[in-house]
């Protein structure tokens, strides 16, 4: 990557090894078309003749006499497809085609950016999938239609709240599936760099017409919050510009004390969610909460990061406004000015109407119409959802551990030394994996009693957390088992000291990063030497990032383990090298963890392309289901294979009963893992 994507502490790119050269490719793309005079002129071309660029600025005056000033309404939900949605879609689609890509894929929450993307595929003849949470599916209808009438495809996403959290969650599992031929058209002003800068500089135009058409600075602008992308286009063209108060407005929902809002950068902490690291609705140990609104769009546990460093510097200020208070700004605004805004936009519809003497009578105040209220009738008519209660899980209680074994021949040595053995004894490493406290934590540490007795060389144990983007449903429905048990990470440290006092076995932690940013990066890694762990991968953090981790682990005695696959570049394995310890966890396929019925026939070349870069084990996993695709791997040239859904999936089929055919499915690997 050029650059590291970074607003103050916030941004970067926090995905799995199969992204990152897709989003170098994406980073280099967008600069180039960033200064193409010929791509700048076709998108203020299709802006302005198909999308309808410039949007009016309006002066309001019922919110003016309300406001006691100037006050100017911003009419995005006059664009094309009903809201500001369509200024990225355009930019973006136009990029996806400059990189030869022919399909698109999005998120969307209230279906706007949905319908934006699905009229852009449309237009430049490209296939459109759109994932969308199944209760934004039942309460956006007019969107999906409108989606499907464009000729894209919509999948309901079921998962969690089923709604935008969980919408994108779904579709960079679907990106990292088919990153080869596929644009993501990120919605938001969040995610992985370089996807927060792009969608700023695509939506910057906002703010540019505002200045252009106000010809002055206004005093203040006000713009509803989610994951930011309207508000960080109407504040973009004055961020340089002090005098200019920006002041953003998230979900209150029912209040801030209720529990059931989406106000992340009133109420949120730092952590790490879909690629970037900012301020995230989480509990106490890292699990992701979920957000509410009674609006669709802006019910998000994260924020774009570019926002959270604005509220850390003083820049911008953020509020909240209640589900009552935009419902409410939405049937006035409809009555006072017969203008019909989106229940996103009804939030700064509120709390400009609030800051009655806040502005001067001669001051101008913009505030952001990001979109059209049509789609939301249902709920204004009365029809509002029930809100979600998340009831909280008691952390569950740990039995007491047996003693430990000592630790010599473990740590940083372990893994190399247990496939130097393996080696020599003709064969290759049978590594499974389990989710630790799945089923609950005593079955669990049986579960693994069962792997050891197999034969397993080495054990992989995953952390449960609520948001895994790398991993596919099987796993993903062990972890929410695992946490519907009550498993913490605290715990589950725990539970792999139980297992330390039964085997000397290699163990190798599977984690994502917010739960090592929520526990302390430097306690994490301790604490995992101390329950006896010798490895950790963390699955979305990247190298470039990994600087603190890797100090701390090699601080601790723990090998630090990254991802390789065959998009990895020389240079990416290069960069790898540097920092890996223990094995390198290459991939057999592109895409998330999952059972399959062969690996890929680019992983021999791709082994072999590792094995220049790299003086460690290879183990390979994401797709290693059985004796036949493990004998495969170890023929391509693997060290060793992780096997993790086929085995999960026999402990969702028989619970705390698993552990016999845990033990003889290990056997079975183990005897195809004798070399021919």
């Amino acid at each position: 990557m050029r650059e590291q994507g970074r607003f103050g502490r916030f941004g970067g790119f926090y995905v799995a090894e199969p992204l990152i050269p897709a989003l170098e490719e994406l980073e280099a793309a967008w600069h180039e078309a960033r200064d193409d005079a010929a791509f700048q002129a076709e998108l203020r071309g299709l802006l302005a003749h198909w999308a309808g660029r410039p949007t009016p600025l309006y002066r309001s005056p019922a919110l003016s006499a309300a406001m006691g000033c100037n006050a100017w309404l911003k009419r995005e939900d006059l664009l094309h497809g009903g809201a500001h949605k369509t200024n990225n879609t355009v930019g973006q689609g136009l990029l996806a085609r400059r990189m030869g890509r022919r399909r698109l894929v999005a998120e969307t929450g209230a279906g706007q950016h949905g319908v934006a993307t699905a009229m852009v595929g449309a237009l430049l003849g490209m296939e459109v999938t759109v994932f969308m949470g199944a209760t934004d599916v039942a309460r956006q209808a007019p969107n999906v239609a409108r989606m499907e009438l464009f000729g894209a495809r919509v999948v309901p996403v079921t998962g969690g709240r089923a709604s935008l959290k969980e919408a994108i969650n779904e579709a960079l599992r679907y990106w990292t599936e088919h990153v080869r031929d596929t644009f993501y058209v990120f919605g938001t002003a969040a995610g992985p760099h370089p996807y927060p800068t792009i969608v700023a500089g695509l939506q910057r135009v906002i703010g540019e017409e505002i200045r252009e058409q106000l010809g002055r600075d206004p005093a203040a602008i006000y713009a509803c919050v989610g994951g930011g992308s309207n508000a960080i286009g109407a504040f973009g063209a004055f961020l340089e510009r002090p005098a200019v108060a920006l002041i953003g407005v998230e979900p209150g929902g029912h209040g801030l004390d209720s529990g059931l809002h989406g106000a992340t950068l009133g109420a949120g902490r730092e952590g790490c969610l879909h690629g970037s690291v900012s301020l995230v609705l989480q509990d106490d140990v890292g699990q992701i909460e979920e957000a509410y609104s009674v609006s669709a769009g802006l019910d998000y546990p994260g924020v774009g990061p570019q926002h959270a460093h604005l509220r850390a510097t003083g820049r911008a200020t953020y509020e909240s406004v209640t589900d009552d208070e935009a419902l409410d700004a939405l049937r006035w605004l409809c009555r006072a000015e017969g203008i019909l805004p989106a229940l996103e936009s009804a939030h700064a519809v509120a709390a400009a109407r609030r800051a009655v003497g806040r502005h001067a009578p001669d001051d101008d105040v913009v505030v952001n119409l990001s979109g059209r209220g049509d789609k939301d009738l249902a709920h204004v008519m009365g029809e509002r959802r029930a809100p979600h209660v998340q009831v909280p899980v008691a952390p569950a209680t740990l039995p007491p551990a047996e003693a430990a074994l000592p630790r010599a021949a473990r740590g940083t040595r372990a893994f190399p030394e247990a496939a130097a053995r393996a080696k020599a004894e003709g064969r290759g490493l049978v590594v499974p994996f389990l989710v630790l406290g799945d089923p609950g934590p005593e079955a669990s540490v049986a579960l693994c009693r069962a792997l050891v007795d197999g034969g397993a060389d080495a054990l992989e144990l995953g952390l449960p957390f609520s948001d895994p983007p790398a991993d596919g449903p099987v796993i993903q429905a062990a972890d929410q088992r695992a946490l519907a048990a009550g498993t913490t990470p605290e715990l589950a440290l725990g539970l792999v000291a139980r297992v330390r006092a039964f085997t000397d076995v290699p163990v190798s932690l599977l984690v994502y990063f917010n739960l090592v940013l929520s526990y302390g990066v430097e306690r994490f890694y301790a604490d995992a030497a101390a329950a006896g762990v010798d490895a950790v991968l963390v699955a979305d953090l990247p190298p470039e990032h990994a600087e603190q981790a890797v100090a701390a682990a090699r601080a601790a005695g723990v090998a630090p383990v990254f991802l390789a696959s065959e998009l990895s570049t020389p240079a990416r394995l290069a960069r790898i090298a540097r920092d890996a310890e223990g094995y390198v966890y290459a991939l057999a396929r592109i895409g998330t963890t999952g059972e399959r019925a062969e690996v890929a026939p680019t992983l021999g070349p791709a082994l072999a392309r590792m094995r220049e870069a790299f003086d460690l084990p290879l183990l390979v996993g994401f797709g290693i289901s059985g004796p036949e695709q493990a004998r495969a791997a170890l023929d391509a040239g693997a060290d060793g294979v992780i096997v993790g859904s086929a085995l999960v999936r026999l402990v969702e089929r028989f619970g705390a009963e698993a552990g016999p055919h845990l033990t003889e499915r290990v056997r079975e690997l183990t005897a195809a893992a004798h070399r021919s």
